[in-house]
């Protein structure tokens, strides 16, 4: 977690405990082994750990162990309708806090300076548990990987200095491509204009490279048409985790946090992308910039879910 988010939070369960129960937060002592949450039940709740430590396994598989200070359960609590994703079990005795959603909520409401905290926090950890996993999959065997294909042959080069943009599509194509009805609403209808006013289109040729993993990551992309690769670094060739076409978001953290490029995006045929720069989306108001968060927050979860199951 970033350090002064950590400290933040650190002061502000420093408070006497009435007052912390008083905001709705609740104590919670656990034994060694003890489970705080199972994979699969309804996810109502985030937690803070005071003390002690967790173990977090899906399908019984050690995914993470989260210490002192940290959330745990977040991203879900902050996503209606979703469901554990992970056991979460005492890892050794552990004292901690609990929220409900239904409190969350009344904190957005009633002190949106700790929700914005709350936030700013679980997006920080996605993002590194994000990074750590694909660090993880760069040191599981060779033949458990998919390297990219090899260099393209004279005639695949010739064609490809052919190709040539068309008009960009709307930013409201792009938007209206986004993975889930959720989505739609909040960026494509509830921030729409605001979007489409600081989006940049940018167009690639095939093979040509977007962004490149290691380099500071500024701006997110959504996919308007076309298709990329998503490669992770791996010696010379590099490995292509996946391919993605309209209505990906790439590169979502890089919007809320200082980060750096974990994999290279490469256009998989000719392929236009809009481009949120960080220092354009600070310019918007500052509930925008909340709807944004949250909308972004879901989708880091979903990237989280779908690679544990890899």
């Amino acid at each position: 977690m970033d350090e002064s988010v950590d400290r933040r939070l650190t002061v502000f369960f420093g408070r006497p405990a009435t007052e912390l129960e008083s905001d709705g937060w609740e104590r919670r002592e656990l034994r060694e082994h003890e489970g705080l949450w199972r994979q699969g039940e309804e996810a109502d709740s985030l937690a803070w750990i005071e003390s002690g430590a967790v173990r977090v396994e899906v399908d019984g598989i050690l995914q993470a162990r989260v210490g002192a200070g940290e959330l745990i359960g977040e991203a879900s609590a902050f996503v209606p309708h979703e469901r554990r994703s992970a056991d979460v079990v005492a890892d050794a005795p552990t004292r901690l806090w609990t929220l409900r959603r239904a409190r969350l909520s009344h904190l957005r409401a009633n002190n949106v300076g700790f929700y914005d905290m709350i936030l700013q926090a679980a997006i920080t950890t996605l993002a590194r548990r994000i990074g750590e996993h694909d660090h993880e999959r760069l040191s599981r065997p060779a033949d458990t990987k998919r390297p990219r294909q090899h260099t393209p042959t004279l005639w695949t080069r010739v064609r490809r200095s052919f190709e040539r943009p068309d008009d960009p599509p709307p930013v409201a194509e792009a938007l209206a491509a986004l993975p889930n009805a959720s989505l739609q609403r909040a960026l494509g209808g509830v921030l729409g204009a605001d979007l489409a006013a600081i989006a940049e289109p940018r167009w690639l040729k095939t093979g040509h490279t977007l962004c490149t993993a290691g380099e500071p990551a500024l701006s997110m992309y959504i996919v308007a048409r076309g298709a990329l690769e998503v490669v992770l670094p791996d010696q010379a060739e590099g490995v292509e985790v996946t391919r993605v076409g309209p209505g990906a978001l790439l590169g979502t953290a890089a919007l809320l946090h200082e980060s750096t490029r974990t994999a290279s995006l490469v256009a998989a045929e000719p392929t236009w992308v809009y481009e949120l720069a960080r220092d354009r989306v600070e310019g918007l108001s500052a509930g925008a910039r909340r709807i944004l968060a949250e909308s972004l927050l879901a989708v880091m979860r979903e990237q989280l879910v779908v690679a544990h199951k890899r």
